[in-house]
């Protein structure tokens, strides 16, 4: 098969005018993720919008599917895709063209030639190269793919709808990879389609015809240049992460560590991504372009040469103002990457997905995780480490007073086997309820509703107040409302209870007041609660019909107590309103990189071992 020739004539091909093919790559991506990337998500939207529903989720996912409209905008997608296929190595083609006629070329004139060849996929008989296009992305974008291991971002909506019907994803997958297979005989197409401005259908039966000669050397090269490209990728990444881990662990604490290390991790992969993005088609399509030139010396062409000298001589008319004109497309391409990206960073352009992005992260007794349960200490550390709200319980005391404590015994985080109910305040003040938890926090009190009420009211702090009523209370539901009332926070809080018949005296007391029904296990149907405007339930036990369910009676839902990274992502996928953990600041964090690929979760991972 000589591949080592065809490398060697590959290379000759790359390297004679790699300036301009690197500028050209350049432009092209900065022109398309300008302009294509808004376009496509634009057309998604009105797609979502067109099947009837506001957001596409998982629940909702076999609904936008079977909307007929969905279709056409798959259509419309495809091409999209096809013509940042076919620009791309269409412009690659001509260059390498001109690279075996002994002839340099500028990278505004490879844009511009490839941009009037795409224009004829509007051609009925060009839409085959639409579905061409498609396949021939696994050869052609190794490095592209492997950006959703890296770092690219690959919604975790689409890993749910693929659990959910495996089988379907299975069988569309192995369709997909049997007609990139079948197309490795039609590659060529491309080329015919591109120099000798061929038909699809004949650029397709031509290509078949001759690739007969070379198919397994094309397959066997291909496949070669993505392995190594991409092993070099993830092995380089994988060096400087690991590497980076572990200076910065050493230097900072574990906070600011995670902080550095994400941040600087990502534009450094950003990078080094965006470099080998860039060599690695180019590179294969030098490859392709050779074999395709070995085809090329024994084939006769004749009818197609009037057509390729037409289409030089037009190119050289370009050639005149090309310098000009591609500062000006430069130009208007990174004013419009700018403007898309403070959009984006504003939220005037989303997917119209509902991302695990939206929920809100309630701190379970305050940062329990890293401070005293239900103490000043860990409320203000749920603060710092970016709580949306802070869940606390409320008992009171012999004499009355509401203190913040989850249990009816003392004994557990203050080591008295008394019940709070059969003591006073004054005896409340004399325990340690931090010892408990680590030498630390030693001395740390057990704080009263009224401290931690003015501790939300100067900190703008939402709070999640669960009542716990017992038979020694005194006018307790009351009482606590008073409390809030005298500190204006009736409208800011949260009332939470298992026990309903306290959350019908609050809403007796103030309909306004916004109530949640604590349950583990939930039945039926829970919006005909009259005086419950939402439901905390055992993440176990949630399901995507009972948040439907739920969400379609116009109430809220939230999730309790979830501490694990990956639970804490299947429950966001549910589109839960709002999740109770002990550990704010890294669901913050899951929350905040949902998203991420799968390789940098494992790289971000890495600095937790230091």
């Amino acid at each position: 098969m000589k591949i080592n020739r065809t490398m060697r004539e590959a290379g000759k091909l790359l390297a004679y005018n790699f300036g301009s093919i690197v500028v050209f790559e350049i432009i092209f991506k900065i022109f398309a993720s300008a302009f294509m990337v808004p376009i496509m998500y634009g057309v998604f939207n009105i797609s979502v919008k067109c099947s009837g529903i506001k957001y596409l989720t998982a629940g909702n996912f076999t609904k936008y599917m079977r909307a007929p409209s969905t279709y056409f905008f798959i259509f419309i997608l495809l091409l999209i895709v096809a013509a940042y296929v076919i620009i791309n190595v269409s412009g690659l083609v001509y260059a390498m063209d001109y690279s075996r006629r002994g002839k340099k070329i500028s990278p505004f004139l490879l844009l511009v030639a490839a941009l009037r060849n795409t224009i004829r996929l509007i051609n009925p008989r060009n839409f085959g190269m639409i579905l061409m296009a498609m396949f021939v992305i696994p050869y052609s974008y190794t490095i592209l793919i492997s950006g959703s291991l890296t770092g690219i971002k690959f919604p975790e909506f689409f890993r749910k709808v693929m659990l959910n019907n495996k089988f379907f994803i299975v069988i569309i997958i192995a369709l997909y990879v049997l007609c990139c297979l079948i197309s490795i005989s039609r590659l060529y197409s491309i080329n015919y389609f591109t120099i000798y401005h061929a038909s699809f259908t004949k650029a397709a039966r031509l290509s078949r015809k001759d690739n007969n000669y070379n198919k397994l050397k094309l397959f066997i090269g291909i496949t070669i240049i993505n392995a190594v490209f991409t092993l070099l990728l993830l092995a380089l990444e994988a060096l400087f992460a690991t590497t980076f881990a572990g200076v910065i662990s050493k230097i900072v604490d574990y906070k600011t560590a995670v902080f550095v290390f994400n941040n600087v991790l990502h534009v450094v992969f950003l990078i080094i991504y965006m470099f080998f993005s860039t060599i690695s088609t180019p590179v294969i399509y030098s490859f392709i372009c050779a074999c395709f030139y070995e085809i090329d010396e024994i084939t006769d062409y004749t009818e197609f040469e009037e057509v390729r000298k037409r289409r030089i001589k037009k190119e050289k008319h370009i050639k005149d103002y090309s310098k000009k004109a591609m500062v000006i497309v430069l130009c208007l391409s990174l004013v419009a990457n700018v403007a898309y990206l403070i959009l984006l960073k504003t939220n005037r352009v989303s997917l119209d997905i509902a991302y695990p992005t939206h929920s809100l992260v309630t701190a379970h007794r305050g940062d329990s995780m890293h401070a005293p349960e239900n103490t000043m200490a860990a409320f203000q550390l749920a603060l710092d480490n970016q709580a949306d709200i802070i869940e606390t319980d409320i008992r009171q005391t012999k004499d009355g007073e509401f203190i913040l404590m989850h249990d009816k015994s003392l004994l557990r985080t203050t080591g008295v086997n008394k019940n709070v109910g059969d003591v006073t305040f004054d005896y409340i003040k004399t325990l340690d309820a931090g010892s408990w938890f680590s030498d630390e926090y030693k001395g740390e009190q057990i704080p009263t509703l009224e401290e931690v009420l003015q501790f939300a009211v100067s900190n703008n702090v939402k709070l999640n107040l669960e009542l716990k009523p017992e038979s020694t209370d005194n006018n307790y539901v009351e009482g606590i409302l008073a409390l809030l009332e005298e500190y204006d926070y009736l409208d800011e809080c949260i009332i939470a209870s298992a026990d309903y018949d306290s959350l019908k005296k609050v809403k007796e007391y103030n309909p306004d007041v916004f109530t949640v029904r604590i349950m583990s296990v939930a039945f039926g149907e829970l919006g005909e609660m009259e005086y419950v405007d939402g439901f905390s339930i055992k993440h176990a036990f949630i399901s995507k019909s009972m948040v439907e369910s739920i969400h379609k009676n116009k109430k809220v839902i939230y999730a309790w107590t979830i501490n694990n990274e990956s639970d804490i992502k299947d429950i966001l996928l549910l589109d839960v309103d709002s999740v109770i953990t002990d550990k704010p600041y890294e669901a913050k964090d899951i929350i905040y990189n949902a998203n991420n690929g799968l390789f940098m979760d494992y790289l971000e991972r890495l600095i937790k071992q230091y």
